[in-house]
């Protein structure tokens, strides 16, 4: 008793510690909300169809790159800009830049649908209009959860996380109960996105969101070009660790037959629980670290986060490698055994990948741009692998730790080289 009590104490004198608990409870009911839709999805679907779904799933990743890229721009910018009109007003326009640009990955989605069909063996067009349907939407709840998020109100963004999750599993059963397939269980998410954004609008004006006033017609580039440089440096970062967590799922479901990339896609939901139980962790550093902070309080920041990510993700790892059979039929049942053995692989390599973006979110909270190098190096290997080696599903996932395990080893000793170099120049 005495020590629950201690443990209390600590976390309510300890703004970081209280911060994490609170994002990470909630990320996690968040998080057994989500990961329902994928088992009871993964039933009520054919294996070929929930294959698509996945492959859906992975490209709406890769998708929102661009979208958390101009969500850690905001949040950025709430943080350091003191003129905090300016700051609002300058999120507006990048918030309009966006919506123009959804609107344009509607249309190209448009163009590129029957290809793509083709091309990955889907039996409809309409999942990839639907899935760019949903981009647009999730635009202005991106910006909403980036004011929460930079007021540090972890309540709310976690409270939103699971309005959606749980709108998602509603709606997506209902639809695939209809016999919509893959096509019902993505409107399911796009009704959870419209959900989300509901409750998250008006709790962002509760912390200052307001639409400023006159300020119509196209967005207003000279605000938004010295953040350009930065949104680059998020982008091209973002891009690269959302791929490597991700792509797995797209070059399986090209190079293989849809039931074996349908089996496949059971094993990476269920490696991929590592990288969102992470993701709480994450956000907190984002917005715990501050440029005009010195640099050991920002180190320290980050040294504590490390140790919660690897203690939390390290654990679901260590479960999963030593019970992958009892994991797999507790979470998707006996349907999909037959590739149960790659889940120890992929939990490894998914665990390497979510600690990498724990490191580029402290580089690109701090605009350390020298980062791009090792993460680029690391990509660049894993391109090699698969290029060189793809002919089976263990290659494919071995390609895939061993570039997700040189790149955490690359960006950490940069950390570390850069961390002393800046000690000492001060």
């Amino acid at each position: 008793m005495n020590r629950i009590l201690h443990t209390a104490a600590q976390l309510k004198a300890n703004p970081f510690l209280r911060m994490n608990a609170i994002f990470f409870i909630g990320s996690m009911a968040v998080a057994f909300l989500n990961y329902l839709y994928y088992p009871i999805l993964g039933r009520l679907l054919p294996t070929s169809t929930f294959g698509e779904l996945q492959v859906i799933v992975s490209s709406f990743m890769q998708m929102t790159i661009i979208l958390n890229v101009l969500s850690m721009v905001s949040i950025s910018i709430l943080i350091n800009e003191k003129n905090k009109q300016k700051a609002q007003v300058t999120i507006y326009e990048l918030e309009k830049l966006s919506i123009y640009f959804g609107i344009a990955a509607l249309a190209v989605a448009a163009i590129l649908a029957g290809p793509l069909r083709v091309a990955l063996k889907f039996e409809s067009i309409y999942p990839f209009l639907a899935i760019a349907v949903v981009f647009i939407v999730t635009i202005p709840l991106t910006f909403r959860n980036a004011q929460l998020k930079a007021a540090q109100d972890f309540s709310g963004t976690s409270i939103s996380g699971a309005i959606g999750a749980v709108a998602k599993l509603i709606f997506s059963v209902l639809l695939v109960f209809m016999a919509l397939k893959t096509f019902g269980a993505i409107v399911g998410i796009l009704a959870a996105q419209i959900a989300a954004l509901l409750y998250t609008n008006v709790r962002a004006k509760r912390h200052g969101y307001h639409k400023p006033q006159g300020r119509k017609g196209a967005p207003d580039l000279t605000l938004l070009r010295p953040h350009l440089p930065y949104a680059a440096f998020v982008l091209g970062l973002s891009l690269i660790t959302t791929l490597q967590v991700s792509i797995d799922v797209t070059v399986v479901k090209y190079l293989f037959d849809p039931e074996t990339a349908g089996n496949y896609s059971a094993v990476a939901t269920i490696s991929r629980i590592i990288f969102f139980a992470i993701g709480s962790i994450v956000a907190v550093l984002l917005s715990s670290l501050d440029m005009k902070k010195p640099l050991i309080e920002n180190r320290r920041v980050l040294l504590r986060s490390l140790g919660l990510a690897t203690g939390i993700g390290g654990s679901i790892a260590l479960v999963f490698c030593l019970f992958p059979s009892f994991v797999m039929h507790l979470l998707m049942g006996t349907r999909y055994d037959v590739l149960t053995h790659l889940l120890p692989l992929l939990s490894l390599s998914t665990l390497a990948a979510s600690l990498v973006t724990l490191f580029t979110t402290y580089h690109i909270a701090l605009h350390n741009y020298r980062c791009l190098l090792p993460i680029i190096i690391g990509a660049l290997i894993t391109i090699t692998l698969l290029i060189l080696q793809h002919s089976t599903l263990e290659l494919v996932v071995t390609d895939i730790l061993i570039g997700s395990t040189l790149m955490l080893i690359f960006v950490s000793f940069f950390t570390i080289i850069t961390s002393r170099s800046r000690y000492h120049r001060k």
